[in-house]
């Protein structure tokens, strides 16, 4: 894995908004995507990422990030997989989540968590898990 990043998110003012951050803030290379078929249309790129962002809830109903990240490891991603979303308190998709080893930032978040994150994902990342305890 490199310094490549991915970040799914359908509103242009967020996505934006991280793009300027990773910029600004970090040597990151984002992909960004806006749809589920944008991810899986750089399906090489995407795999190589060391962290996922991603939007939990897309605007379409057929598909949403957690079937990205399902997708993501069931072909063999290998980075750190982060859900942007508002609350989440439906007990059954705090367990999906569970499943598939990601974790929750409640959106908005903290800007240098972000970073923090972005620069290196395996250090203190229970730290931000709290929306799933």
């Amino acid at each position: 894995m490199n310094n490549t990043v991915l970040i799914l998110e359908d509103n242009k003012e967020l996505m934006e908004s991280y793009l300027d951050i990773l910029d600004a803030f970090t040597s990151a290379y984002p992909i960004a995507c806006h749809s589920v078929k944008e991810v899986y249309a750089l399906r090489d790129s995407v795999l190589k990422t060391k962290i996922a962002f991603l939007d939990l809830n897309l605007a379409t109903p057929q598909e949403s990030g957690l079937d990205v990240a399902q997708w993501l490891k069931d072909n063999g991603y290998e980075g750190k997989i982060y859900f942007l979303t508002g609350q989440v308190h439906d007990s059954k998709l705090i367990s999906e989540i569970k499943k598939i080893d990601a974790e929750i930032l409640s959106k908005p978040f903290d800007i240098e968590q972000f970073i923090g994150l972005v620069d290196s994902p395996s250090d203190d990342e229970d730290s931000f898990n709290s929306s799933l305890n």
